[in-house]
Parts: C-alpha cells; sequence; structure tokens
C-alpha cells in the first residue's frame, strides 16, 4: 500500500452560486447543464445544521489507463448516536443515487464502520466494529460523490482522487468531470483576490480573453463547455487563469479520448 497524497481534494460546505461560462444556445441543453451543475453542488451541500464529515486517505495505487486506485476512511461528527446510515453513491452523469451499503454506524471517533453487532447493522459478528474502506477507481477529474442517508438527516461529501489542477502562487485552478467524457466540467478557482475580474483563456474555446469575479472569499467557480468544429468528437481544453499575482493553468483530453 502507498499513502494517498495530498493532491486529494475533498469539498465540503462550499456553498456558492455558479454559471456556466460557455454559451448555450440550446434550451435544452442549457437546462442539462444547470441540472447537472445543480446536482453536483447539491452533494456538497447536503450538511445537517451541526453535522460534519471528512475522509482520510488510506492508501492509492495506480490502475490501467492513466486511473487511480484510492481507498479512504470517511467520518462523521455531530450525528445522533445509534443512528445507523444507507451508503449512497452518485456517478457522473446521473441525477440519482445508487444504494451500496445499509446499516452502517459510527464508530469512536466519527469513523464508518460495519459494527455486525445487530442484523440491522451491516459486517460480521465475528469482526465487529470494522472499519470501512471506500474504494474506488477513478479516471482523471472524476468525482466520488457520496450521500449517507438516515432517519436523522443526509450528509454528503465529493472526493476527487485523480485531480486535474494547476496551481502558482497561492492561486488554485480545478476541473472536476460532471460527463463521462468531460463534455461538462465544473471549474473552480481559489485564493484570488475577493469580489476581482478574474481573467482567463480556453483553448480552443474563445479567440479572445473571458472574465469571471471572484466572490468575497476570492473564490470562482464556472461551467465549461469544449466548442468543437463540426464533426469532432475529442480533442484537449487548455485553461490558464491571468492575474497580477498568479497565473495558474490546467488542461484536460474530453470526448472518445477518456
Amino acid at each position: 500500500m502507498f499513502k494517498l497524497p495530498c493532491a486529494i481534494i475533498v469539498t465540503l460546505l462550499f456553498a456558492q452560486g455558479i454559471h456556466a461560462q460557455t454559451p448555450t444556445k440550446d434550451s435544452v441543453l442549457s437546462e442539462k447543464v444547470n441540472h447537472l451543475m445543480n446536482t453536483h453542488i447539491g452533494v456538497e451541500n447536503t450538511v445537517p445544521p451541526g453535522w460534519s464529515i471528512e475522509a482520510k486517505p488510506v492508501a492509492i495505487a495506480r490502475g490501467e489507463n492513466d486511473t487511480i486506485i484510492s481507498q479512504v476512511h470517511i467520518f462523521i461528527h455531530g450525528a445522533p448516536e445509534g443512528v445507523l446510515f444507507e451508503q449512497q453513491s452518485l456517478p457522473v452523469g446521473d441525477d440519482k443515487p445508487v444504494s451500496e451499503i445499509s446499516g452502517v454506524s459510527v464508530g469512536k471517533g466519527g469513523i464508518l464502520i460495519c459494527a455486525g453487532r445487530s442484523p440491522l447493522q451491516c459486517g460480521d459478528a465475528n469482526k465487529p466494529d470494522d472499519p470501512i474502506e471506500f474504494t474506488a477507481q477513478s479516471i482523471k477529474g472524476e468525482p466520488l460523490r457520496f450521500l449517507f442517508a438516515s432517519s436523522a438527516g443526509t450528509i454528503g461529501m465529493v472526493i476527487v482522487p485523480n485531480p486535474v489542477a494547476g496551481r502558482d502562487h497561492g492561486c488554485t485552478l480545478s476541473a472536476v468531470r460532471l460527463t463521462a467524457g468531460f463534455e461538462l466540467a465544473l471549474i473552480t478557482g481559489t485564493g484570488y483576490p475577493p469580489k476581482t475580474d478574474i481573467h482567463y483563456n480556453v483553448t480552443p474555446n474563445t479567440s479572445g480573453e473571458q472574465v469571471v469575479q471572484s466572490d468575497d472569499r476570492g473564490v470562482f467557480r464556472f461551467s465549461l463547455i469544449p466548442l468543437t468544429k463540426p464533426g469532432q468528437t475529442s480533442g484537449t481544453l487548455k485553461l490558464k487563469v491571468k492575474t497580477p499575482s498568479c497565473s495558474p493553468e490546467l488542461s484536460y483530453d474530453f470526448g472518445q479520448k477518456q
């Protein structure tokens, strides 16, 4: 086993309005884009008052085709004692969660376990209070979206074990895959001057500079769709931010290359 690097991105309690930067003339397309964005943000923001959730890395390995196999422990704090959760996942491109594990308990320190002490709890009585090692194989920019539902409430989180990201002089830039082929991305920037116009270029999307404004925390978010030529089904998108203090950049392949 290898230690999971600090590159793992956990986005929690990150409420901010977002909008599509790429023009979408088709109202049906615009509606789908907004729906996928809202679904993703909805998972991040599903946190009952007084609760919190965190992930801690256990192990990582490289898989085939530039994938990452990651393993994490997840902790929930603030939930009522004795509550049982159903762990659900929300695959990229989907808008309805899929049930994965029922009868999940909260163990010592908030770690999620299969206690195995009653018929309603997951796990084996011969191995009680077994911590769950959530394991997944991820392609570039793919978010792992978890929901933990219970009678007391539902809490969600997003982890990106195989990030597409850039950093420069304290500014960060990341792209999260919201469709299987990366045809739609959620772009997030942090560490910028608050309430400031942030200039950026997208290749091959635009011929000129575009602008997005950071919020009062120095954060911006927007959706991005590659603009392709007729018949083009794949390509590489490059994004670069330009400010007086930093210029992070990133790139990712979209379409059939994935």
